[in-house]
């Protein structure tokens, strides 16, 4: 058995498990700009390319995942 715990904060009025990935990259734009300008939070000091980097990365990981024989059922992380 493991000691430990994971845990995902988010706020109340937004509701949980919200992913900027399934947005189109539109979407996901206008909403790390707005997550900028608010400046309430650790995300909002990524770099103007997040996303970018980001989808690169992601695609990588699903990639691999798939390499090993893993059968994915949508095309991001959660």
């Amino acid at each position: 058995m493991n000691d430990w715990n994971a845990y995902h904060y988010f706020e109340q009025s937004l509701g949980p498990f919200r992913n900027l990935s399934s947005l189109s990259a539109d979407e996901a734009e206008t909403v790390t700009q707005k997550i900028r300008l608010q400046g309430r939070n650790f995300a909002s000091r990524r770099p103007t390319d997040y996303m970018t980097i980001r989808r690169t990365l992601e695609q990588r990981a699903y990639e691999q995942f798939v390499a090993k024989g893993g059968k994915p059922v949508q095309s991001y992380p959660h």
